[in-house]
């Protein structure tokens, strides 16, 4: 049952016409419950979406004869400083339901290896942590490439790696 505007019992005429309620007085105690519900609901909604992100994120490993493209991530960057991972980053606004577009782009932006240089990028796992008041998705691919040159960027220092070193 919906209740319209901020008045509980707004409703109430419909419900007892439809033969839901039994009595006027159940009617009206169900209404105002019903009623506070959705103003809770509505009020902690607001205080949730005040206090939690969420942030979308994409990482690629690549794989090419037998080594994998791993990142050594810059001591400056905010998150991950130091660590090894694959390539990616954050997605775009525009790339929210779409994570493999966004993770094309950021093989892209950090290594320069463009999208028709790359074959087989799969999605295989979807990781989702809480990090303080950050709710954090990825999206992890798995591709082949045969380009072995990379570009180096500000993010960090890109090495292929063997698979038996991993």
């Amino acid at each position: 049952m919906k209740v319209e505007g901020s008045n509980p019992f707004a409703s109430t005429k419909k419900a007892q016409e439809s033969g839901f309620f039994h009595s006027s007085e159940e009617q009206k105690r169900t209404a105002f419950f019903i009623g506070v519900c959705l103003w809770f609901i509505k009020q902690m909604g607001k205080e949730i979406e005040s206090m939690i992100t969420l942030r979308n994120g994409v990482t690629a490993f690549l794989h090419n004869n037998g080594e994998y493209l791993l990142m050594k991530r810059a001591d400056n960057r905010k998150i991950a400083p130091g660590v090894w991972s694959g390539v990616g980053g954050h997605m775009e606004q525009s790339e929210i339901n779409d994570p493999l577009t966004a993770c094309y782009r950021e093989i892209e932006e950090e290594t320069g290896i463009s999208r028709d240089k790359i074959s087989s990028l799969k999605l295989l796992y979807i990781i989702t942590r809480r990090s303080k008041d950050e709710i954090r998705q990825s999206y992890i691919y798995f591709g082949e490439t045969a380009q072995e040159e990379v570009i180096q960027t500000d993010e960090g220092n890109l090495f292929w790696i063997a698979e038996g070193a991993l």
